[in-house]
């Protein structure tokens, strides 16, 4: 089954969603016009395979009944960036009026899948994990908004939804879309009974930190100063984190 044929088939026998094929025309569009009850969509998929050679890698390392480690930072990529900006583009220029709520889907595939939603979720929300050292009110966990994040440059777009092989979904609100509210009450928001992001509502309830000031995004210590005296925590730093798997083959009898 095709990516497409994979999103149109969870939009209408999961979430009840009329979908239409948006015909293709030398300018490029979105690929979907979704309806439900109350709301409208455009709706553009994107896959992103991660890279070939890592299932060479493993096979071969199969191949010599060894074990396949995958070690990668959670940092954003300019490849990943680039996804949402195309996304973002073919949208814009279907787009109009400010009616139509307006959703990326990208689709991770192949070995290190989930890293690759981890990567591009950190890119859309500039996060990085926090931690303190001190001995008092011990925050840690992740932080929105702490470096450049690509909702706050894309206000056009109201959502990104992340799935994998595995059929692991997460939707990702950006709270600074001018339709924010109305994304978040969309049939789209309430039919996911879990594996909802939203930073607004993880900051009130404390599952979160996040800088919502004015503050160079570009000097990380201005951004520490600013989680210090918000939190009046004095002690705290950033956490780099690494997603790591172990891939082994269990053999045939």
């Amino acid at each position: 089954m095709d990516t497409e044929q994979y999103v149109k088939d969870i939009l209408e026998n999961h979430f009840e969603l009329t979908v239409e094929k948006i015909p293709e025309t030398q300018t490029k569009t979105p690929d979907f016009f979704v309806t439900g009850e109350e709301e409208q969509y455009l709706i553009e998929v994107k896959r992103k395979e991660a890279n070939p050679a890592l299932e060479e890698a493993r096979e071969e390392a199969f191949a010599n009944d060894e074990m396949f480690e995958i070690s990668q930072t959670i940092d954003t990529t300019n490849i990943l960036q680039k996804v949402i900006s195309n996304a973002n583009k073919q949208i814009r220029a279907h787009a109009e009026g400010d009616e139509l709520l307006r959703v990326i889907w990208v689709h991770c595939t192949g070995v290190a899948h989930e890293a690759i939603a981890d990567q591009l979720i950190t890119g859309l929300y500039g996060s990085e994990t926090i931690v303190s050292f001190g001995d008092s009110k011990q925050l840690s966990g992740n932080c929105y908004y702490f470096g450049h994040s690509q909702f706050y440059r894309y206000h056009d777009i109201d959502a990104v939804m992340v799935t994998n092989q595995n059929d692991s979904a997460i939707l990702c609100l950006n709270n600074y879309s001018p339709r924010y509210e109305r994304m978040k009450g969309s049939k789209l928001a309430s039919k996911m009974t879990k594996g909802v992001r939203d930073p607004i509502v993880e900051a009130e309830s404390g599952k979160a930190l996040i800088v919502d000031g004015e503050v160079d995004r570009r000097n990380p210590e201005e951004v520490l100063r600013f989680l210090k005296d918000k939190y009046e925590e004095e002690k705290l730093m950033v956490m780099p984190m690494t997603h790591f798997e172990v891939h082994t083959a269990i053999p045939h009898q």
